[in-house]
């Protein structure tokens, strides 16, 4: 039985970093393929990209090793936000696909960083620690 034991997860990456999304697969073989989707869309099936303009340039696919499969995300940018899911076919001896199962496993916030972000945020941890007497 085909199983995705990955939880889906929040991640925040700062624009232009680099972003690793990690899916591990249960009980797969040679007749399954895999495709990852962003916000509904598929953007890869197998080792294909067959999605969205631009992101073929920057995303890259590590896979199947012990089940992990592997989306990076290299100089992430404002349009590779959203929810990233991973769905698994099994292919049908006359090559068609018929959908198995499909799981949500990241939601992907980019943004960009400075220091003003940075000090807001020390300043709130200080003010939450004192206010909890920590």
């Amino acid at each position: 039985m085909v199983e995705i034991k990955s939880n889906c997860r929040y991640v925040c990456v700062e624009l232009g970093k680099n972003v690793s999304l990690n899916a591990v697969i249960e009980g797969i073989d040679e007749k399954h393929v895999i495709s990852w989707l962003h916000n509904g869309r598929e953007i890869t099936r197998g080792e294909e990209f067959i999605g969205e303009d631009g992101l073929s340039e920057h995303i890259f696919l590590r896979g199947g090793t012990n089940g992990v499969f592997t989306l990076e995300i290299t100089n992430a940018q404002f349009l590779d936000k959203g929810t990233y899911s991973i769905k698994v076919y099994e292919q049908g001896h006359d090559n068609s696909l018929f959908e198995i199962t499909q799981k949500d496993v990241m939601l992907l916030e980019v943004d960009s960083y400075s220091d003003d972000m940075d000090m807001r945020l020390e300043g709130a941890l200080v003010s939450d620690s004192e206010e909890y007497g920590v």
